[in-house]
This record gives C-alpha cells, sequence and structure tokens, in this order.
C-alpha cells in the first residue's frame, strides 16, 4: 500500500455522501494544482455537482480547505505515530519527536508542502493544533504531576501556535536562517517552561528527543513507505 492511498482513503461511514465526495475531490485539486488555483467551479466539475452544492455544504473554499487540511493533518499524524515506535520514549520527548517529524514530513513532501504552507500564508486555517497535539500536551502535564487548569493550558497553546505558523512560514519561505529543529527546539521548551517544567527536565526532553531523532530512518520518501 503506498502513502498517497493511505492519506486519501476515507474512513468516515459519510464517506458516500455528497460533502464527502466534495472533500475529497476538492482534496485531490488542492494537492495538484495548489490553493490558490482551485476554484470552487474546479471541485464541483471534478464531484460532479453544481457550484451551489458545494457552496451549500461547505459555505466558501476556505472552509472547504479548512476541512481538507485538518482531515490530512490528522493522517499524517497517525500515520507518523503507526512508523515510529514511540514505546520507549516519555511523553516529553514524544510532544518533541512528533512535532518535528510532521514538519519534516511535510518540508520533503512537495506536494503537502505546497498545499499546507500555501494555508498558512493565505489563510487563517493553522491557527488550531491538532488533536493528537493538544492530546499529548495533557499526557505531559499529567505524567508530570503539573498543576495546569485547561484555560491555562489553551493560552500556552494559542502563544504556541501562533509562533509555530509565523516561525514554519518563515523556514519555508527562507526569511532567515532557520530548520524545523531549531523551531521545535524553541515552541516546545517554550511551552513546557510554561507549563511549570524546571530547565533540567526541559533540557533532557530536548537531548532525549534529540538523540532518538538521529538514529531514527525516517525517510520522507514516505509517499512510497506504506
Amino acid at each position: 500500500m503506498r502513502y498517497q492511498k493511505y492519506l486519501t482513503k476515507n474512513t468516515d461511514d459519510s464517506s458516500n455522501s455528497t460533502a464527502a465526495i466534495i472533500k475529497e475531490s476538492a482534496q485531490k485539486l488542492f494537492l495538484s494544482n495548489g490553493y490558490e488555483s482551485t476554484t470552487i467551479r474546479d471541485i464541483a466539475a471534478v464531484a460532479q455537482v453544481t457550484p451551489g452544492l458545494v457552496m451549500y455544504h461547505y459555505k466558501s473554499k476556505e472552509n472547504l480547505a479548512k476541512a481538507v487540511f485538518t482531515e490530512l493533518r490528522e493522517r499524517i499524524y497517525d500515520y507518523l505515530k503507526s512508523v515510529i515506535d514511540f514505546s520507549a520514549l516519555p511523553v516529553g520527548e514524544r510532544l518533541y519527536v512528533l512535532t518535528i517529524s510532521f514538519w519534516k514530513f511535510i518540508d520533503e513532501s512537495n506536494m503537502y508542502s505546497d498545499f499546507f504552507h500555501s494555508l498558512l500564508a493565505k489563510t487563517n486555517i493553522g491557527d488550531e493544533l491538532s488533536s493528537a497535539f493538544k492530546n499529548l500536551t495533557q499526557l505531559v502535564i499529567q505524567s508530570y504531576g503539573l498543576k495546569v487548569t485547561i484555560h491555562e493550558n489553551n493560552i500556552y497553546l494559542t502563544a504556541l501556535v501562533g509562533a509555530q505558523k509565523h516561525l514554519v512560514l518563515q523556514e519555508h519561505f527562507m526569511q532567515f536562517d532557520v530548520n524545523y529543529y531549531e523551531i521545535a527546539n524553541l515552541l516546545i521548551s517554550n511551552y513546557l517552561y510554561n507549563i511549570g517544567l524546571p530547565d533540567h527536565e526541559i533540557a533532557k526532553i530536548i537531548e532525549n528527543g534529540s538523540n532518538f531523532l538521529e538514529h531514527l530512518d525516517l525517510k520522507v520518501d514516505l509517499m512510497h513507505a506504506v
């Protein structure tokens, strides 16, 4: 099975519905032609529905792109979790490794990179973190016995995602010399500091996570890995 099939398969019970067909058609066009070059009429033609029906289900091209973006992002996270053995990693290191692996995958897969980065640059899409990331942060808080409320964690995550969006775009468009390892080091260490983890624990997470990645044979030729 190829990686592309893993990302495009639909396990939703409503996969045969009109909305699902529209979303699948939009995904194909967004990934092949780009977000800006794809029109509602293009999507309607591939889905074999009227442009009005596309708008009825999704209200706007941006809403439709958000639905595609969110689903692809979760599937990429799920895939990475299926091919990386996290069993020996504490949750802090898991958070770090998953963050870097996700953006490494995006950066080295042109089809996904163009789509994801164009949405980050041109829309408000990407202003929310994935459920996989949020769940891991809750596990970190629980694992270290930190007294952080859900409200407080949401504030820290909002600050993280704003910085992530800006830095990832800077890295992608090479506006200054930074890579996703440096971005992850900054974002994860700042987040862990905000939730109350001591400096020595943060340093250990970064060091252990970096060592794990050095020995990880994760070729993002992942398009052909599954």
